[in-house]
């Protein structure tokens, strides 16, 4: 079956494999890592990039201004940047809107 075949690792081994990977021949550079998150890891960057947008915040803003992949724990932290970075409106509907 399909759990037979998986390598084994030792402790060591393991978390080597986890943060670096397989050594430069496999291509594998080991499971990314949810800063945000952490401990948790993912199989590859789809799956971290589905949990991002899935369990964190994206700031749109910085996107359009082409700063890709800009992330946050949560809505306290992405207002917080938006607050730092983009000038924020507290104007009672701007932010009821939450951008």
């Amino acid at each position: 079956d399909f759990v037979s075949r998986l390598p084994r690792f030792t402790p060591t081994q393991l978390r080597k494999h986890q943060e670096k990977g397989d050594g430069e021949t496999s291509g594998f550079k080991g499971h990314p890592l949810c800063e945000f998150c952490k401990p948790k890891r993912f199989y590859d960057l789809t799956q971290l990039h589905l949990h991002l947008q899935k369990d964190h915040y994206k700031c749109h803003v910085c996107e359009k201004q082409e700063k890709a992949n800009q992330y946050f724990r949560d809505y306290q932290a992405l207002e917080k940047h938006f607050d730092r970075q983009h000038f924020l409106c507290l104007d009672a509907q701007c932010l009821a809107a939450r951008f």
